[in-house]
């Protein structure tokens, strides 16, 4: 019996340890959708003039995140303000609106997705994040 418990209390521990390395970007398990979460939405309301919004990028992990790409869609406009975010710092863009340029009317409801790189113990690992913007011109 007491070997079983000096086990236990060996194994225990570690259990924990191994789920408690799971980043929270990282930690989708089952469906092919992740949801969005409110700091990365945001309502333009009508847009009659051009019109911007501050986003950011939070980097919750221990090494830095390198800025790879943008997809943006046509008549939307994007300023990075850091390329590079230091390790549990985050970094800033800014999505511009031109009524102008836009050729849907009405209702509208984007994706930008952000392709980050970052460097940890298995090498390189590119990672996808999305942002959404909508509103109505």
């Amino acid at each position: 019996m007491k070997k079983l418990l000096v086990i236990l209390a060996l194994v225990l521990p570690f259990s924990f340890i191994a789920i408690s390395q799971v980043d929270d970007s990282d930690a989708q398990m089952f469906g092919s959708r992740r949801t969005v979460t409110l700091y990365n939405t945001f309502d333009f309301g009508t847009v009659n003039n051009i019109s911007q919004h501050e986003f950011i990028i939070k980097n919750t992990s221990p090494s830095e995140m390198t800025v790879v790409s943008f997809n943006i869609p046509d008549g939307y406009g994007v300023v990075l303000y850091d390329k590079v975010i230091p390790a549990k710092s985050s970094g800033k863009f800014v999505v511009s609106i031109d009524p102008n340029y836009v050729d849907k009317k009405g209702d509208f409801e984007e994706k930008i997705i952000i392709t980050t790189e970052q460097e940890d113990a298995l090498g390189k690992k590119q990672t996808e994040l999305t942002y959404t913007v909508k509103g109505s011109l």
